[in-house]
C-alpha cells in the first residue's frame, strides 16, 4: 500500500475548497443578479402607466416600507436639478424607494433604486427603476 504524503492532501483539499468557493460565488453573483432583474419586473408590474398617485402610494407603503419617500410636485423638481442620474419631473409628485433583494455569504449586496413620477393629475407618466450593487 502506498502512502500518500500529508502535504499532497492539504494542498488537494483546499485547492478544492478554493474551487467550490469560486464556484459559489459565481453562482450567487448570478442569482443575484436574477433577483435584480425580477424586481425591476415587479415594479414595471406593479405600477402600471396612468396609475393614480394614491393607488400607488399605498403599494409603496405596503410593499417598500421603510425605504422610500414621497415628495409634493414643487420638491420633486427642485430634486431633479439636484439628482444623479437625473430625472425630468412630470409637474406633479413623485415617489422613490429602495428595495433590497439579496446579500450574498462575502458582502456583495444587490437592491433596485425605483422612480415613479406623476403629472399634474396625479398619474403615472414616468416609471423607472435602476439595479444597486454594493460590497459591505
Amino acid at each position: 500500500m502506498t502512502r500518500v504524503p500529508v502535504s499532497r492532501v492539504v494542498w488537494t483539499a483546499l485547492g478544492s475548497l478554493i474551487v467550490a468557493g469560486i464556484i459559489a460565488t459565481v453562482v450567487d453573483r448570478l442569482w443575484q443578479g436574477h433577483l435584480v432583474r425580477h424586481n425591476i419586473a415587479s415594479v414595471d408590474e406593479h405600477f402600471p402607466i396612468g396609475m393614480p398617485f394614491a393607488d400607488a402610494l399605498t403599494r409603496v407603503k405596503h410593499d417598500y416600507y421603510p425605504r422610500y419617500s414621497d415628495s409634493p410636485a414643487e420638491r420633486c423638481a427642485k430634486d431633479a436639478a439636484i439628482t444623479e442620474p437625473g430625472y425630468s419631473p412630470q409637474g406633479g409628485p413623485c415617489i422613490f424607494g429602495f428595495h433590497e433583494t439579496g446579500s450574498t455569504w462575502w458582502g456583495f449586496q444587490s437592491g433596485i433604486e425605483f422612480r415613479l413620477l406623476f403629472d399634474s393629475g396625479g398619474k403615472l407618466r414616468v416609471r423607472q427603476a435602476f439595479p444597486v450593487y454594493t460590497f459591505l
